[in-house]
């Protein structure tokens, strides 16, 4: 790693450069995707946690599931709906035949 300001070679757990004194810029690794903070404290916390293990605050929901869930739900819901009316037309249908006699 080098200094930003004079590009001198700078040790791994240096804060500031030991030629010119700027300080190094700190680079936090990158969270892994399933991982976020808490809105609250600042602490770390897994996507599918509903309350923060600091501080005890509600997580605000993030999981993409919910979503599919409902659209899930949705399509189960036509389906439902469209045998009744196919079941409900089959019935008149019957109906009308038995009492045409």
């Amino acid at each position: 790693m080098k200094c930003e300001k004079c590009q001198s070679e700078l040790s791994p757990d240096a804060r500031f450069c030991s030629a010119c004194g700027h300080p190094v810029a700190i680079v936090a690794p990158p969270l892994p995707a399933n991982m976020g903070f808490c809105p609250n404290c600042g602490a770390k916390c897994q996507l599918d946690e509903r309350f923060c293990g600091e501080c005890g605050q509600a997580l605000p929901a993030a999981s993409p599931q919910p979503a599919r869930e409902k659209i899930a739900n949705a399509i189960w819901m036509l389906i439902a709906v469209a045998l009744l009316i196919y079941f409900g037309i089959l019935a008149i249908g019957f109906f009308i035949t038995i009492f045409s006699w």
